[in-house]
């Protein structure tokens, strides 16, 4: 496996030490906490994009709307901590004290602290959003499409 990547590195003109060689997973961890198995009644955790949608306990499938209302949920959680954040000022990082307040009192803007936001979704927003978006399709997860068309970010 190593030479592999060490001819890999050879034909793309980079070192084998840098960043761009390291290997960065291109599925997300989006786990749900509690699912239910409606036929065994086991509750366990599900990465939604790595995992077979199957209970650990009696191998059957979960239920697809039950997994959609969950991952619905996620997104709604994730976008109303988005929009109730604080506002920062660039310059001083003083909150903004007043909702209809255009700049600070020390007349620089104001601005979301994304990188809070963007932590919570390992990679960015849109990426997480582009690959639910894919999921539903694939699944035919109709509400949940209709939720992340529904999302201008």
């Amino acid at each position: 496996m190593k030479k592999i990547r060490n001819v890999c590195c050879k034909i793309v003109n980079i070192s084998e030490s840098s960043k761009e060689a390291e290997f960065e997973d291109p599925c997300f961890d989006l786990i749900l906490q509690n699912v239910p198995c409606y036929k065994c009644y086991m509750v366990s955790e599900v990465n939604v994009f790595k995992d077979l949608w199957k209970c650990e306990g009696c191998k059957d499938d979960y239920d697809s709307q039950t997994m959609e209302k969950l991952i619905c949920q996620f997104v709604e959680q994730q976008l109303l901590f988005y929009q109730i954040q604080d506002l920062y000022c660039v310059k001083c990082k003083q909150t903004q004290d007043y909702s209809f307040q255009k700049s600070c009192q020390c007349s620089a803007q104001f601005q979301i602290k994304l990188d809070q936001f963007e932590k919570c979704f390992i990679r960015t927003p849109t990426q997480l959003f582009d690959s639910l978006l894919q999921l539903a399709i694939e699944k035919n997860l109709h509400g949940l499409k209709t939720l992340i068309s529904s999302i201008n970010i």
